[in-house]
């Protein structure tokens, strides 16, 4: 969901969005994006014919504790038949199926859980290797000692994950000398006035999203300002559709 990937309008006024593992990219593309969102990647290797992750994937990886490994991780299923399932499990030495391998996103391995496993136990083994290694949570410790640059930074992260509020509410609660050292920053102004445009796109206040993307677009915006003129279609009911969509364009045009 993604820096120079459609979007900065495609969310806007249709049906909120359900977080999801990814299914298509291949691992790399996992790994970028993990980089991204300063969170590992939860690699879940499976086959079609495995009835063990049948089994897990309607047993096991469901839930209020699966939704929490989804937040915390960038989860990416790799089909072990495809071809660069097969060059993965080859290069991380995988012989069984179901295995769910923890990643940094440099690639380098966190831990892993190989074959069935039973609810707790799964969950136990996950946690064990999540501790201690969120990215997020380093660099918002460093912000909140008073980098700007890692303030910058997960707010970018935020951005990247669609959790647009959340990203708000910690910037707000930030100490107020942090704050006012980090609201000079042109990264940091960039990345919050972002967010405040999603914010509105989901909320379908046309209002506060122009008067973020004016924002945005006078910033350093780089190769999102083709998307934030261009991309999305404003598909919700009742709201317009492209003629809505045209409205928005004109009002931002800079």
């Amino acid at each position: 969901m993604k820096f120079c990937a459609p979007l900065l309008l495609a969310l806007a006024f249709g049906p909120n969005a359900v977080a999801t593992p990814e299914t298509a990219p291949g691992v790399d593309a996992g790994l970028a994006a993990a980089a991204r969102e300063q969170r590992p990647l939860l690699l879940d290797f499976q086959a079609q014919w495995c009835y063990s992750c049948y089994f897990m994937a309607t047993h096991v990886l469901t839930g209020a504790q699966w939704d929490d490994a989804v937040r915390r991780t960038h989860v990416l299923e790799v089909d072990g038949d495809s071809p660069d399932g097969a060059h993965w499990m080859e290069k991380l030495a995988i012989k069984a199926l179901p295995s769910y391998v923890v990643l940094k996103a440099d690639g380098n391995e966190l831990g892993r859980i190989v074959g069935e496993q039973p609810r707790d136990k799964f969950y136990a083994a996950l946690q064990k290797i999540l501790a201690g290694n969120d990215a997020l949570d380093v660099l918002k410790a460093s912000a909140a000692g008073g980098s700007v640059a890692a303030a910058a930074d997960v707010l970018a992260s935020y951005q990247a994950r669609d959790a647009f509020d959340d990203g708000l509410a910690w910037y707000a609660q930030l100490p107020a000398k942090v704050r006012a050292a980090a609201d000079g920053d042109a990264r940091v102004a960039l990345w919050r006035e972002r967010l405040r445009m999603q914010k509105a796109l989901r909320a379908q206040d046309r209002g506060a999203c122009i008067a973020a993307a004016r924002k945005v677009l006078a910033g350093a915006v780089g190769c999102d300002r083709y998307y934030v003129l261009e991309s999305g279609r404003i598909t919700g009911s009742g709201q317009g559709g492209e003629g809505a969509l045209d409205e928005v364009r004109a009002a931002m045009a800079v």
